[in-house]
């Protein structure tokens, strides 16, 4: 039976690893010493055993959790409801420091990701793999995370610490580029004196030079539609086989050249500087105390809470932000709520979004969390779920900045914008689809100057085109002057 100081200890232990690991993602947002850098070949393997062990404790929590189904006529009704509930609680708190780990391994691979964005996107359509293989796969990708950290010139990246990177198993990155230019799959054959074996199917951009096997696992470049050389001495199972086929093939689409991809008519392509609210929400973070939530707003619609999570309460199931933990944040607050509105309006409404979730399986065009450009104590607080953030947003202020710029809008019953539109020309430009937006704008990434930026950008493109048009928006945001190793 799963005990309460179990859990405590593999949390508190957990803590212990990801406070280690932290100086690495310290430096490569370009706030930390170099000499930290020095760690950077056991970031990997140290968070790989951080998540391994916290899922074996999540698998022993779903084990306990039939095992107590299958035998509750065998106890008191209110034993098994109290044992199932304590249960459920103790896997939430494993869950979300599993979810802290992988939103330290996100950071790290976003490094080296930051000028592949389009790769990147790719990884992100995919769905995302909650746990690492069990068993012998686990093995198998350990052997190569700890043993073959370099193919060649290039670095082996695992994408079983982080939530973004879905597509092979690990990525090829040229340090020097900081660039994807390659993707691998790893397949693990069962124990045979006392050794495990490990093929490597890789897709590449340039014809790679093999490495030597590592101590404890063997590589072989494969061929796309073939199986591994020492196939024919072993019976390879057609399923197997389909799958690692579809699998090389998703490969392939993600590491094709964006200049390629014909089904995009690239309209107009403009850079501008993002106006953004990072310093309030910095200044939520310093006006928060022990037992009391720091709170900064905005003139164009935000109140951001910065709530402290002390204790093992850190690790609460309300980091989720149910509706309920989001009124109990804001109980009281409503002299700052009322700021926000607008007396003119009668589309205000406040829209609660937490900033915590911008850690982990960001979107491949936005700037993650970890690299904002705010205190970096303020990053790790964050990212290590010792605060809550919170935005409260009032999305008449985006409205109104629409209606200024000559667009009728569209709302629905609950006064979200559905469509706005405005005639250019004897022609109709109607936008749809504003969740993107709102989102940008509640956590404070980008402001209402950069939008009206944007939307002009737009309107005065489709204005030299004619025709009937559909047009996607789509920011990309990067930091000024990244961080390089070295230089």
């Amino acid at each position: 039976m799963v005990s309460r100081k179990s859990i405590r200890d593999a949390l508190f232990e957990a803590e212990k690893v990801y406070a280690d690991l932290w100086p690495i993602i310290a430096t490569l947002r370009g706030d930390g010493e170099l000499e930290n850098l020095s760690a950077l070949p056991k970031f990997q393997v140290n968070l790989f055993d951080a998540l391994a062990t916290l899922e074996e404790l999540y698998r022993s929590l779903k084990q306990e959790e039939k095992q107590r189904v299958a035998r509750r006529m065998q106890v008191s009704p209110r034993w098994f409801i109290a044992r199932m509930r304590k249960l459920k609680v103790y896997r939430q708190h494993v869950v979300d420091m599993i979810d802290i780990g992988r939103a330290l391994g996100d950071a790290f691979a976003w490094w080296f990701y930051e000028n592949d964005r389009e790769k990147l996107a790719e990884h992100t359509r995919k769905q995302r793999q909650k746990l690492l293989p069990p068993g012998i796969g686990r093995a198998g990708e350990r052997a190569v995370v700890e043993n073959l950290r370099m193919f060649g010139e290039k670095m082996m990246l695992y994408h079983g610490i982080t939530d973004s990177l879905r597509v092979g198993d690990f990525s090829l990155i040229d340090l020097r580029a900081r660039r994807c230019v390659g993707l691998v799959e790893a397949k693990t054959s069962p124990p045979a004196d006392g050794r495990i074996g490990v093929s490597l199917n890789i897709v590449a951009e340039q014809p790679l030079e093999l490495p030597e096997a590592g101590p404890s696992s063997s590589a072989n470049e494969e061929r796309p539609t073939e199986p591994a050389e020492n196939a024919s001495e072993q019976t390879i199972d057609p399923l197997f086989m389909t799958r690692l086929r579809r699998q090389i093939e998703e490969m392939k689409v993600t590491l094709r050249d964006p200049q390629q991809v014909d089904d995009i008519d690239l309209l107009k392509s403009v850079g501008l500087r993002a106006f953004n609210h990072f310093a309030t929400i910095d200044q939520a973070m310093r006006e928060m105390t022990p037992g009391r939530a720091g709170l900064a707003s905005t003139d164009e619609g935000h109140l951001f809470a910065a709530v402290p999570m002390t204790g093992v309460h850190r690790f609460d199931p309300a980091r989720s932000m149910s509706e309920g933990t989001i009124n109990r944040i804001f109980a009281g607050l409503a002299d700052e709520l009322m700021a926000v509105m607008l007396p003119d309006r009668a589309d205000n409404a406040l829209h609660m979004y937490t900033l915590n979730d911008c850690v982990r399986g960001f979107g491949a065009h936005r700037l993650p969390l970890q690299y904002w450009p705010l205190d970096t104590e303020h990053v790790r607080r964050i990212v290590l779920g010792e605060v809550m953030l919170v935005a409260a947003y009032n999305p008449a202020h985006f409205h109104r900045r629409l209606e200024a710029m000559g667009f009728a809008l569209e709302l629905d019953l609950e006064k979200r914008l559905t469509a706005a539109r405005k005639v250019i020309a004897d022609r109709e430009l109607r936008l749809e689809a504003f969740s993107y937006f709102y989102s940008d704008l509640a956590t404070g990434t980008l402001s209402l100057a950069n939008i009206q930026y944007m939307f002009e950008q737009m309107s005065e493109t489709i204005d030299t085109r004619g025709g009937n048009q559909r047009v996607d928006i789509r920011p990309v945001m990067h930091r000024f002057k990244p961080a390089s190793l070295g230089s």
